[in-house]
């Protein structure tokens, strides 16, 4: 269960609402000279902060066991960018969210190709402890390879719960990314009761 799909319908109904804001805007700033660069900036930066946004496609878990008891431990969430603009991921957060306690991780610094190792078992989640990272699978330019920047790139962040958040069967938490600046996006992830498979979708749209 999760609620991508009604956060993702109420951001892109505001989104296009300041496209159209902005495409406005343009003209104004085309037609008038007299309009203050105060006025012009205010402008430009209510729309970058709309305008920045990490739309999240799906998010998957692996169930691990760790002194005999099956828990997901580890969760990849596919993003891409909904408007192309540039992002340092280095200013992101990830809030962790569970019935019992909040936590906020930063980014590790590491972004790797995923290449041809299955996803679970990249080398970057040796990397990875108490932050996040990202699996890119779409990166050009190398924007977000070697600056940390998404520039219309595309990855997986991977997020190694801590111990206290690892989930049981029938348990649930929400996870947030939050840029610097722009629009937060979130998901709730819930395990099932019952679990057959290693890896559980928590859903995509």
């Amino acid at each position: 269960m999760n609620n991508i799909g009604s956060t993702g319908i109420t951001s892109m109904a505001l989104i296009s609402g300041l496209l159209i804001m902005g495409a406005s805007s343009s003209v104004i700033f085309e037609g008038s000279d007299d309009l203050s660069e105060d006025a012009k900036q205010a402008v430009n930066d209510a729309l970058e902060e709309i305008t920045t946004y990490l739309k999240i496609e799906e998010a998957i878990g692996k169930y691990y066991t760790t002194n005999n008891e099956r828990r997901v431990e580890r969760i990849v969430i596919f993003v891409k960018q909904f408007i192309t603009s540039m992002v340092n991921v280095s200013e992101l957060k990830i809030k962790i969210q569970n019935d019992v306690d909040v936590i906020v991780l930063s980014y590790s610094g590491h972004a790797e190709k995923i290449g041809s190792k299955p996803m679970f078992s990249h080398d970057i989640w040796e990397k990875t402890n108490n932050s996040f990272s990202i699996i890119v699978t779409n990166d050009n330019d190398r924007s977000l390879l070697d600056y940390n920047i998404m520039n219309k790139d595309r990855g997986y962040i991977a997020i190694k719960l801590p111990e206290s958040f690892a989930m049981k069967k029938s348990e649930k938490i929400s996870i947030s990314i939050i840029p610097s600046k722009g629009i937060t996006s979130s998901i709730l992830c819930e395990t099932p009761s019952l679990h057959i498979s290693n890896i559980i979708s928590f859903g995509e749209i």
